[in-house]
């Protein structure tokens, strides 16, 4: 009985545990950012000590990139009233530009090699 009783207890305690205990979850990215993947299949880009929804660019993450000291994500905004496109990260002022429309970010950051989130996972 005593060991039954142990057991309840064991898997009402570990309900309440967090999911990811060993952050398989995230792989960082630069600086304090990470890619964060969730098991519906979406990508967030999050920043450490930061939990919001939609991480710290309020969106899926459908491309990244990442070169010298910036990341680049286009976003699918959570909120549809906001604009999706592209979010400049300045990881050395940890600060967000953005969105930019394709074009635009294509103008200003022609050379910037980007791919999708899935494909960033295998990378980090």
């Amino acid at each position: 009985m005593r060991c039954l009783g142990s057991l309840i207890v064991l898997l009402c305690v570990s309900g309440c545990m967090d999911q990811d205990p060993f952050n398989l979850s995230q792989r960082k990215v630069d600086g304090p950012y990470f890619l964060e993947r969730f098991e519906n299949g979406n990508f967030y880009l999050q920043k450490t000590g930061i939990s919001q929804g939609g991480g710290c660019i309020e969106g899926i993450v459908e491309e990244i990139g990442w070169t010298n000291g910036f990341i680049f994500a286009k976003r699918y905004a959570m909120f549809r009233g906001d604009p999706d496109g592209w979010m400049i990260v300045d990881v050395r002022n940890q600060s967000i530009r953005g969105p930019l429309s394709e074009a635009e970010f294509r103008k200003e950051y022609p050379r910037v090699q980007t791919m999708s989130p899935k494909e960033a996972w295998g990378k980090l």
